[in-house]
């Protein structure tokens, strides 16, 4: 960026009044054909085993972007959107399974991404960044116009109906230091 010369560096006016709030919004919300391009190991705070997985845009003008970051916990509680989400991405999602984080990278699938927002308990700032709903992660082979992006009636309704279905004391926040966006 080319600088103007005539203006001094050493004196600066600036506003400071948005800077309590965080945007991680990477695309806008909508729903996008991606792929899983990471899928990070960890715990709940109850010591469930739980995956980080980073969806990114597959295809279309967003194509490379990080669409969000989502979780799958392994719990009872949570067991019924894991299997949802394993289901969507073409993994083994009955009975007694056995896979590896690693065999979610690369699966594709139709997810739905809205902005969600939460207050840093520790620093008070408000963070926005997508986040992906209950029923948000779709197989590539459902009804859906891949083109427009728009999501079936039935997503829609699903989406309506959300409900957080996470073990309790998990959480979907990603300390930001970890986090490559």
């Amino acid at each position: 960026m080319e600088q103007d010369n005539a203006i001094d560096a050493s004196e600066v006016e600036y506003d400071f009044e948005d800077t309590d709030v965080l945007e991680y919004g990477i695309v806008r919300p909508g729903t996008y054909l991606c792929r899983v391009d990471e899928a990070r190991p960890g715990w709940t705070r109850s010591g469930f085993k739980r995956w980080g997985l980073k969806f990114v845009v597959h295809e279309g003008p967003n194509v490379g972007r990080v669409a969000a970051w989502d979780g799958l916990t392994f719990s009872p509680k949570a067991a019924g959107r894991t299997k949802q989400v394993l289901s969507a991405l073409g993994l083994p999602h009955e009975g007694t399974v056995r896979i590896r984080a690693d065999d979610l990278l690369g699966r594709l699938a139709f997810v739905t991404v809205e902005l969600g927002e939460y207050r840093n308990p520790d620093t008070g700032q408000l963070v926005r960044r997508n986040q992906v709903p209950y029923g948000g992660v779709e197989p590539v082979g459902s009804n859906r116009d891949a083109t427009t992006h728009e999501s079936n009636p039935r997503a829609a309704a699903r989406k309506e109906a959300s409900v957080d279905d996470d073990e309790e004391g998990a959480t979907d926040e990603f300390d930001e230091a970890t986090v490559p966006f």
